[in-house]
């Protein structure tokens, strides 16, 4: 694509009226955008390519976001708070469901091979975590996410021959750690009622049931965890 050829999509693309208000936001030809009745958003940057919808419900307040969707959906319900900063929401390829009465103020969201990640209603996700979802995330109702956890359904990165590593270096230089295939996944599942503690990790394969506690600091990983229990870390005390 040339110069000229990009900025004509990019004047073409871009919501001019949103622009008035601190925002920016561009919308594929091909792309949906709806946005309900009494949204408030504020320094926001939303791109919504060809083969992306996005439903923003009645009365959200969306701040110090980016929304990148490239390909697949995302619904915000209504009266949801999206705030950071910034939060970072990207889609490469996949669904997205964020629950009304619902907060995110996290660091990042980011779905990809058609990955579907869903945020119950009335839970509220805090500054510093991170949700990574490449097949299923779901996180319930009521839920109390606290600071710097991360929830991730996927190993992240495939474990390529040296050989294809390198070429995938030079080839997408200077994008690091290009993945074209998905990882190894499994299901997360955190049901309602949960309070998941700062800095802890919930990692694949993990089944969280309903009014489940995990600790400051908690690594889970391939478990089942039953209704209404506590789950700390094995941990060392030293008195002087």
């Amino acid at each position: 694509m040339t110069c000229l050829s990009r900025l004509f999509s990019y004047l073409s693309e871009t919501q001019w009226s949103y622009r008035l208000s601190g925002n920016q936001v561009r919308v594929s030809s091909g792309g949906s955008l709806t946005v309900g009745a009494g949204v408030r958003m504020r320094r926001c940057n939303i791109f919504v390519g060809n083969d992306a919808e996005v439903h923003i419900g009645e009365n959200a307040v969306l701040s110090d976001t980016d929304i990148y969707i490239y390909k697949g959906s995302l619904s915000i319900g209504n009266h949801a708070i999206l705030c950071g900063s910034p939060l970072c929401l990207l889609v490469e390829d996949g669904q997205v469901e964020i629950g009304h009465h619902t907060k995110v103020a996290c660091e990042k969201l980011w779905v990809r091979f058609g990955g579907q990640l869903t945020v119950g209603n009335y839970t509220n996700i805090n500054a510093g975590t991170e949700v990574r979802c490449d097949e299923k995330v779901l996180i319930g109702n009521y839920c109390q996410i606290s600071y710097n956890i991360r929830i991730w359904d996927t190993n992240t990165h495939t474990i390529y021959s040296p050989e294809v590593r390198a070429e995938l270096t030079r080839n997408y230089f200077p994008y690091f750690g290009k993945e074209t295939e998905r990882p190894r996944t499994s299901p997360v599942i955190i049901e309602d009622y949960c309070w998941m503690g700062e800095r802890s990790a919930i990692l694949k394969g993990t089944h969280i049931a309903e009014g489940v506690i995990v600790g400051f600091g908690t690594l889970i990983c391939g478990k089942s965890i039953e209704k209404g229990r506590t789950v700390v870390a094995k941990s060392s005390l030293l008195i002087f």
